[in-house]
């Protein structure tokens, strides 16, 4: 659950004025803290492992912190760059990316960045070294 608190810009009783959420940063810790338990919990299940909580286990810390560096990136160019139309096509974007890595992650990775671009850099390496096939 995420904790906000409204806060209106202009008259005291609303006439239009421009409404603000202005949410905590530990809701939002919390929230992402509960769903990044909650996707290696389900993940390990829908895979019927032995152990459910060993990927939880050996990858949460990892892709929380990742979470913490991504999404706070992720608001603020979406706030500061992305034009108001586009901003939900963005972050559908950026979410749709987030869950490849998170599916990545649960299936080959380690729960960091650098895991994920050291596969994509291996992948674009061995491509360069096959010979030409005749």
């Amino acid at each position: 659950m995420i904790l906000c608190a409204e806060a209106t810009l202009g008259s005291s009783d609303y006439d239009g004025g421009v409404r603000l959420g202005n949410c905590t940063w530990a809701g939002r810790g919390t929230t992402l803290t509960s769903l990044g338990s909650f996707f290696h919990f389900c993940m390990s299940i829908l895979q019927e492992k032995d152990d459910i909580f060993l990927d939880l286990k050996q990858k949460f810390w990892n892709t929380y912190k990742s979470g913490l560096m991504y999404w706070p990136f992720v608001q603020l160019t979406n706030f500061s760059l992305v034009p108001t139309h586009w901003r939900t096509a963005y972050t559908g974007l950026c979410g749709f990316l987030w869950a490849t890595f998170l599916c990545f992650s649960q299936q080959s990775g380690d729960g960091t960045f650098k895991s994920a671009f050291t596969f994509l850099h291996v992948k674009e390496a061995s491509a360069v070294e096959r010979p030409p096939e005749k």
